[in-house]
């Protein structure tokens, strides 16, 4: 019974996590654009989940934030649960096959600029599939790929070290039998 007990509050941890890191994100560093981009911690935590955590739980953790913010970013259906699961499962498959012997912070670094290259090119590509399929969605991949993504990849390497220690802290406090 113990055990099923620090499962429930480790998810209901990780739930709780994922809503602040959403609320963090939308409402402080809403107000903080560089050249209209802020940044994503959602991917970053779902990043860091791929790096560490079990396949299931990468899994159950790219569909929830992927949800939420589909739900409230008034972006198309679909784009950030699609988008957050190719991106972390890809991840995950590329560190557990080929990198799992690496030093861990190269494989942080690398794991951070990969994603978040992947996370540009493929809100691109099911952006472009969305317009084709619905009504046209109007976005700008220059600026997704360009200094967009540029500046994406600095707010990652900046934010990436607290997402880690947060998200080691629920891993530690929470995920004990």
């Amino acid at each position: 019974m113990l055990r099923t007990d620090n499962q429930l509050f480790h998810w209901l941890a990780v739930i709780f996590t994922v809503s602040a890191l959403l609320i963090l994100q939308a409402g402080m560093f809403y107000n903080f654009p560089i050249y209209g981009v802020t940044p994503n911690i959602l991917l970053l935590f779902v990043v860091v989940t791929a790096l560490t955590a079990s396949t299931n739980h990468v899994l159950a953790v790219s569909l929830f934030s992927g949800l939420l913010l589909d739900l409230l970013s008034g972006a198309p259906d679909g784009l950030f649960v699609s988008t957050f699961f190719l991106t972390a499962m890809t991840l995950h498959f590329v560190v557990n096959n080929f990198l799992s012997n690496a030093n861990q912070h190269a494989v942080l670094t690398v794991g951070v600029v990969g994603s978040i290259t992947l996370f540009s090119l493929l809100s691109i590509i099911i952006l472009s599939l969305l317009s084709w399929l619905t009504n046209p969605v109007i976005f700008d991949a220059g600026q997704i790929l360009g200094i967009g993504l540029a500046i994406n990849l600095l707010w990652g390497l900046i934010l990436v070290y607290p997402v880690l220690w947060l998200h080691q802290f629920i891993e530690n406090k929470f995920s004990k039998t």
